[in-house]
């Protein structure tokens, strides 16, 4: 008797223990954001381009504003507030009076026109030196000359 008893308990111990794990998986698959959840998103859907006014600024300024934009983007503030971005990448065209960085998000993709107003708004208000910009709508294709950040949020990694 005293061995169904023992193994009764088992059964109601090992019976716990799976129940919480469930319960445990499903509060952590609701805490996903919802694109994440079900799908992911090649990353040319992910990136965005945003060009610069630089016709006033010299290459040592342009390097010195794109320095400042990273130091932000890599604060806690920042994290806390743009927690969608994976990477931002600055680019050079030495013949131009526009220069461009480019955006990454690893989620909420669809919303990346408005994160990243919200962002360029976030941007011009730490940093006054921020030329006028225009935030692109077209599609961009990851690549050496824009953005290039691959992992396992976008469809198109093969990792």
């Amino acid at each position: 008797m005293d061995t169904n008893i023992y193994l009764e308990h088992v059964y109601i111990m090992i019976s716990k223990s799976v129940l919480l794990s469930l319960l445990f998986i499903s509060i952590l698959s609701y805490a996903l954001p919802a694109d994440q959840e079900t799908k992911t998103f090649p990353r040319s859907d992910c990136i965005v381009e945003v060009t610069m006014n630089s016709s006033s600024l010299s290459r040592n300024e342009w390097y010195s504003l794109t320095l400042n934009i990273g130091r932000f983007s890599r604060s806690k503030e920042f994290l806390h507030i743009f927690p969608t971005i994976a990477d931002i990448s600055a680019t050079f065209k030495e013949t131009q009076n526009t220069q461009s960085i480019y955006i990454q998000y690893v989620s909420r993709c669809t919303e990346r026109i408005e994160t990243t107003r919200n962002l360029m708004k976030y941007f011009k208000k730490n940093i006054p030196s921020l030329p006028s910009y225009i935030i692109l709508k077209h599609k961009i294709l990851p690549g050496p000359k824009t953005i290039d950040v691959c992992g396992r949020y976008w469809s198109d990694c093969h990792n």
